[in-house]
């Protein structure tokens, strides 16, 4: 990929805090629509939702250019790191079971999990929190990826590799991080992560899209993803349409427009939705506050101009305004803005970042449209 996905997060903060001058009445289709004419982008499916109704939905463009079939609202997209908020919603779950403690050692649940900084022991165990906070000290790059093994033979890999830092003294995004943290929920929860997922989440929020292994129907109206080739400068086919079929936490969902609208409408409402309850305020703030010490802020890079700008949560980027967010591989995206009154889900298959202030312009829009119009949540 041209960026990594821990510059994407630091993109996706510095857009969290950007003044976009967008009309008051601006509508989402009209900003989108002129890049799709001018060939910069697919198309895109954008859903503005408060606490109560869909505020805002719409679909620009083309989920496939050749064919010109259209974006629809049931176009399914693979969201890659967009997925990694289910992780933190789930395990907050269990923490609202009394199942797991956040700050527990990642050995009470799997003892043989213990990677050393270089040939010595790090000074403190890597906890839960560390986990979903990427503040372990695991690197990224290991010989096992999800998907290649079983999970727990995944995770056991990472800890033979050694760690970047002392547990809980630096900021390092790493999909190992949170499939290490699902694979504790597997053990604690005793059901494989996407049956825990689909039980306790997917299934009652009737989220009938959102999957790890699209079916051939589900298949046929996903969207292809296209990017601006860095060599050629032309508009094409990316090579992110070989996406990834297996259950890996961090980034190997795929979703619709329709689906996450639910599970955002369920945090705005506190974590509750249809007298159904999936996690308690409590845990619903903790895992959208940042959770960096000073000290791992001081050594996070910040954009130029932008310090001090990112935190991160349990599972979501966190600006410090008060807005939480994950953007995922290929420019899907949902944010919550800073008030909590509305949530934007921003899907399109676009494999480089150049449409990322397209995201901004939207995000702001929706903001000045609609904020002012929704009731606050009571977190």
């Amino acid at each position: 990929m041209s960026i990594s996905c821990r510059a994407a997060i630091l993109v996706a903060a510095a857009i969290a805090a950007t003044v976009v001058h967008a009309g008051e009445e601006t509508r989402i289709a009209d900003i989108v629509r002129p890049h799709v004419e001018r060939h910069e982008l697919a198309g895109a499916v954008v859903v503005v939702t408060s606490r109560d109704k869909v505020l805002s939905f719409d679909a620009v463009g083309y989920a496939d250019v050749a064919t010109k079939a259209p974006m629809r609202e049931d176009t399914l997209f693979w969201i890659a790191s967009t997925g990694k908020p289910f992780v933190g919603t789930a395990l907050m779950m269990l923490v609202d079971d009394g199942k797991i403690g956040l700050d527990d050692p990642v050995t009470k649940y799997l003892p043989q999990f213990s990677p050393k900084i270089g040939d010595r022991e790090p000074a403190r165990p890597i906890t839960i929190r560390m986990l979903l906070s990427h503040t372990s000290g695991l690197g990224w790059n290991f010989p096992l990826t999800a998907g290649a093994s079983p999970l727990g033979e995944v995770v056991d890999g990472y800890a033979q590799a050694p760690l970047l830092h002392e547990p809980g003294s630096e900021f390092s995004y790493t999909d190992a991080d949170i499939n290490t943290a699902a694979r504790v929920l597997e053990v604690v929860s005793g059901m494989s992560y996407d049956v825990f997922l689909h039980r306790r989440l997917l299934g009652p929020l009737a989220m009938k899209d959102t999957t790890f292994f699209p079916s051939q129907a589900q298949t046929a109206r996903l969207a292809k993803t296209y990017w601006i080739n860095p060599s050629t400068k032309v508009f094409e086919l990316a090579p992110a349409n070989a996406v990834r079929r297996f259950v890996d936490p961090a980034g190997g969902l795929f979703s619709t427009a329709n689906d996450l609208e639910r599970f955002c409408r369920m945090l705005l409402n506190g974590g509750k939705l249809r007298g159904r309850r999936y996690m308690s305020e409590p845990a619903l703030k903790e895992m959208t506050r940042s959770q960096l010490s000073p000290e791992a802020f001081s050594k996070f890079p910040q954009p130029g101009g932008m310090d001090g700008l990112l935190g991160y949560g349990l599972g979501w980027g966190v600006s410090l305004a008060g807005a939480f967010f994950h953007p995922g591989l290929v420019s899907t995206d949902i944010h919550f803005d800073a008030t909590r009154t509305i949530a934007v889900v921003w899907l399109l298959q676009h494999a480089d970042w150049s449409t990322f202030p397209i995201r901004a312009e939207v995000v702001t829009a929706a903001q000045q449209r609609f904020v002012r119009r929704a009731k606050p949540t009571s977190n």
